[in-house]
């Protein structure tokens, strides 16, 4: 998923059109699935989706461990149930991760972010997201069968 941040594309299209698969992934393992992956490994991920998209080496970090510090609390609102409630915790959590990370890119750049650019691209991240949940769970499922299988 991080390396379709990097394909050598030079249409500015496919960039905006594009779901942000790695709070996807974050969102999935860590929240979703009860904290299976570690904070270090978030920290990796969020290193390298910052050297490949061009941002501040660690600004991603920050605004992942500020949204998921912000969405623990609120995690107690959602049972999980069904996929409409995951769903909407998604687009809960992806909209606070981008409105830290654009406050973050306005203190750091004194810039402003093209918002008609952001919408797009947060509107089809969380449009995404159950074609990203499905294939996210395909792949968990088939590590936990691989595991299963070599401990036998």
């Amino acid at each position: 998923f991080l390396l379709s941040e990097y394909l050598p594309i030079s249409s500015n299209i496919f960039n905006i059109f594009k779901p942000n698969f790695a709070t996807a992934f974050i969102f999935f393992f860590y929240i979703y699935k009860n904290q299976k992956i570690s904070c270090f490994f978030i920290f990796i991920i969020s290193l390298i989706y910052d050297s490949l998209t061009s941002y501040y080496v660690g600004s991603t970090a920050i605004c992942f461990f500020l949204a998921l510090t912000i969405f623990n609390y609120q995690k107690k609102l959602f049972l999980f149930d069904d996929f409409k409630e995951l769903w909407l915790a998604y687009a809960l959590f992806f909209v606070e991760f981008i409105i830290i990370k654009i406050i973050l890119i306005y203190y750091v750049n004194m810039s402003i972010i093209n918002f008609r650019d952001l919408l797009l691209s947060t509107v089809l991240s969380i449009l995404f997201y159950p074609i990203l949940h499905n294939l996210l769970f395909l792949a968990s499922s088939l590590l936990n069968n691989d595991k299963q299988h070599r401990k036998k």
